[in-house]
């Protein structure tokens, strides 16, 4: 994750020629402060081209997504993202790490390889797509093919094999927990659960009981209003705006029909799920239209209440068309809690700003974690009992034990497993929540989200947080973030704000710096009793020396892109450094 300032990155556009539909992304100079600059410094060779896939606002942000080809062919998981904020045009860059070179291929005969892939492959998946890529290991690029698939059970999985029909990845793409004429219509609902309604622990009659209704699970329902659309007769629909509700996935349970019996039903009918569903969806979207949200899902979901063929379990697909989530009636059924609907929405969230965030452990780490924040977050609003619990009701009993999102874990304890390791992102988050409520913390998050990237890190999160801070609330929240992320282990101290870096930048007529032939020539420097510094926004030292010279050169090929300040003469100057 780099903070750069906006010429910088320009440059970096411009040297890697991002095209849009064969346009290049000099269009884009109609952006103020995309227009004085000097492209000839700091540019070296590539062969890599970068294509712009996407743009997309939010509050602070303009967002550009690109991927990275060579010669035509994709390399695999090299999504960037730039973020342009609207304020002060300062840009925030999130780049997987991969090489930017590729070179030794010969494309016609691996071309011809991969297409023999590519048809083996369709005689033994359901594919939906399949696409050659270059897939690097951590030391070189090699050719493979890289292809989505869906299985007979609703599972969608992406397989990556190389040219020997080795398996190079294979990865589960489901997202698990584990307008026309309306009309307002009276439901019953848990809300958010009958435990927490109950403020009652799971067992006796506060227990699934193979989906039997009795006195205590009734008395937990809730009276709600729902607005559902209806047809040009006046049968209301299975749909609004925001949800429909369709049987896809097996077991084979019918969607409620508007009948003279009205939509009053218990959990031991399946129409209980599907109104329950169809309320916490559309609620919580109108929660975010609160918060200024709107228009983050352009499309209306598709529900089934009751798949997965009776598993416990519950998932988002985004590999669908259209994108879906389903939820299982294994052990209590998902569609009942609050908690699992929730998160499962939050994961179609997510997807919907960062569309092209979907690998590396801790990115999927905090996707899980998010959806949990906002899930335990929905619960709290309603009845704080046990709001740690993720997945109150369905969780946290005989059938699993749930998670939890006030754990102390500390980001040194990662462990590989993204499930166990989202307990140390959303034990973060809902510490925050002490200090910034649930309307600003939630705001940055979804701000944060739009830097999402594949193979991102937790403190790469943290410190786009920070700058959604800056751009939003004037760093009001600058201190209690720092705190936290400093106590979890994400930093050592506090990353240096773009503002913190302005007020280092305010004597920097004292000396001067010069990028020169890959070395940074710094002259004008006093020679009695001087030390030369430079320091990331971390705090690491990566240069300190004695001057005894007026000038001094640093060779830049072990310096990374990133912000940096230079301490020189007892004054400070910030150097912004892109390297390719």
């Amino acid at each position: 994750m780099k903070l750069i300032k906006v010429s910088v990155l320009f440059i970096a556009l411009l040297m890697c020629f991002i095209t849009s539909n064969g346009q290049n992304l000099h269009q884009l100079k109609h952006l103020p402060s995309f227009s004085h600059f000097n492209e000839a410094e700091l540019i070296q060779s590539t062969n890599i081209e970068e294509k712009l896939i996407s743009k997309n606002e939010s509050k602070i942000w303009t967002i550009y997504t690109s991927k990275k080809f060579y010669k035509g062919v994709e390399l695999y998981n090299s999504c960037s993202t730039y973020l342009v904020s609207v304020n002060d045009q300062s840009i925030i860059e999130a780049s997987p790490q991969n090489s930017n070179s590729i070179s030794g291929f010969d494309l016609a005969y691996q071309n011809e390889r991969t297409a023999n892939i590519i048809d083996s492959l369709a005689l033994q998946l359901k594919i939906i797509s399949s696409t050659p890529v270059f897939y690097f290991s951590g030391k070189r690029h090699q050719m493979a093919v890289c292809s989505k698939y869906q299985t007979s059970d609703n599972g969608d999985f992406e397989i990556v094999v190389d040219l020997n029909n080795q398996v190079l990845e294979h990865n589960d793409l489901l997202l698990y927990h584990q307008q026309a004429n309306d009309t307002l219509i009276q439901v019953n609902i848990f809300d958010p659960d009958p435990l927490t309604s109950s403020n009652t622990l799971y067992g006796d009659s506060a227990s699934d009981n193979n989906d039997q209704s009795n006195t205590f699970l009734e008395n937990q329902m809730t009276h709600a209003s729902l607005l559902l659309d209806i047809d040009s007769t006046g049968t209301v629909l299975s749909s609004n705006k925001f949800i429909t509700l369709r049987d896809f996935s097996t077991p084979a349970v019918p969607i409620f029909v508007d009948t003279a019996i009205g939509f009053l039903f218990n959990r031991s009918q399946s129409s209980f799920e599907d109104f329950n569903v169809l309320y916490h969806i559309t609620n919580f979207n109108q929660w975010l239209g609160a918060l200024g949200y709107n228009h983050i899902l352009n499309y209306q979901i598709e529900v089934d209440p009751h798949g997965f063929n009776g598993a416990d379990n519950s998932a988002f697909s985004y590999l669908s068309s259209p994108k879906n989530l389903i939820f299982g009636e294994g052990g209590v059924d998902d569609a009942e809690d609050a908690d699992v609907i929730i998160h499962e929405f939050v994961h179609a969230v997510f997807d919907a700003i960062a569309p092209d965030a979907h690998s590396g452990n801790e990115l999927r780490a905090i996707q899980e974690a998010t959806s949990d924040v906002f899930a335990v977050n929905y619960s709290r609003a309603i009845d704080p009992f046990n709001w740690h619990n993720v997945f109150s009701w369905d969780g946290h009993n005989e059938f699993w034990p749930g998670r939890i999102a006030n754990s102390q874990k500390k980001y040194s304890s990662l462990s590989g497993s993204f499930y166990s390791d989202a307990e140390i992102w959303s034990g973060c988050m809902t510490n925050l929540y002490n200090y910034l409520g649930r309307d600003n913390l939630e705001i940055i998050m979804l701000e944060a989200i739009y830097g999402a990237s594949n193979n991102m890190t937790m403190p790469d999160m943290a410190a786009l947080m920070l700058e959604v801070d800056k751009q939003l609330y004037s760093g009001v929240y600058h201190d209690d973030l720092c705190s936290a992320f400093i106590d979890r282990g994400f930093f050592s101290i506090c990353p240096v704000t773009i503002d913190n870096i302005a007020e280092v930048n305010s004597n920097s007529n004292l000396f001067s710096s010069l990028v020169i032939n890959k070395n940074l020539v710094i002259s004008n420097l006093e020679t009695k009793n001087n030390i030369l510094s430079v320091v990331d926004v971390f705090g690491k030292v990566l240069v300190n020396k004695r001057i005894n010279q007026n000038s001094i050169t640093i060779p830049l090929h072990n310096l990374q892109t990133g912000v940096y300040i230079i301490n020189a003469n007892g004054k400070s100057q910030k150097l912004v450094f892109l390297k390719h």
